[in-house]
């Protein structure tokens, strides 16, 4: 592997030059960019970012799964009822759910919808070599790992929707039946 080349960017400072320094394929390095361009994120000047969050419920979370990989997730909900109907978003190969699915999630939460979300084995904030999947057969049974908790946790009995984008949809014949 050949050594890494540190670019001195003009204006950044050394906390901000030691974060794009950072090696980016283990997920603490991952977290860490991400609590620094947060605000930035969130701040950009797009309909994806501009959904307000008042009457939405958000939390995110970390939890070990059965293989004891650390997995990252998102949920958005109404602030003031139930659910009509539960959405489970699978993104796609690069992405995460913190990013471009933020803006839809957050409208499908405010039009009485609840969001469940969850960053891939590295990828985003999920612990993993960054978007290294060794195995499919893998990825979907972290899926439907994930999704069955939502689901029993919730006690679910209203109908699941379910968004694939890109590899995601890899999962489809699999999660199908949750």
């Amino acid at each position: 592997m050949a050594p890494s080349v540190s670019v001195r960017l003009q204006g950044v400072d050394d906390e901000m030059q030691k974060l794009l320094d950072s090696n980016m394929d283990e997920a603490p390095a991952r977290r860490r960019a991400r609590e620094a361009f947060k605000d930035i994120q969130l701040g950009i000047d797009h309909i994806l970012f501009k959904t307000p969050t008042d009457g939405l419920k958000m939390k995110e979370s970390y939890e070990r799964n059965s293989r004891g990989v650390e997995i990252f997730s998102k949920s958005w909900l109404p602030e003031t009822s139930s659910p009509k109907a539960i959405v489970c978003y699978c993104h796609g190969y690069g992405d995460t759910c913190t990013f471009f699915f933020e803006g839809l999630a957050r409208k499908l939460a405010l039009k009485g919808y609840g969001v469940f979300a969850m960053d891939y084995p590295g990828f985003g904030l999920s612990e993993g070599l960054h978007c290294y999947i060794p195995s499919f057969d893998q990825l979907v049974d972290d899926c439907i790992e994930h999704y069955t908790k939502v689901k029993d946790h919730r006690s679910l009995t209203i109908t699941i929707v379910h968004i694939y984008i890109s590899c995601g949809s890899c999962t489809v014949p699999y999660m199908i039946n949750l």
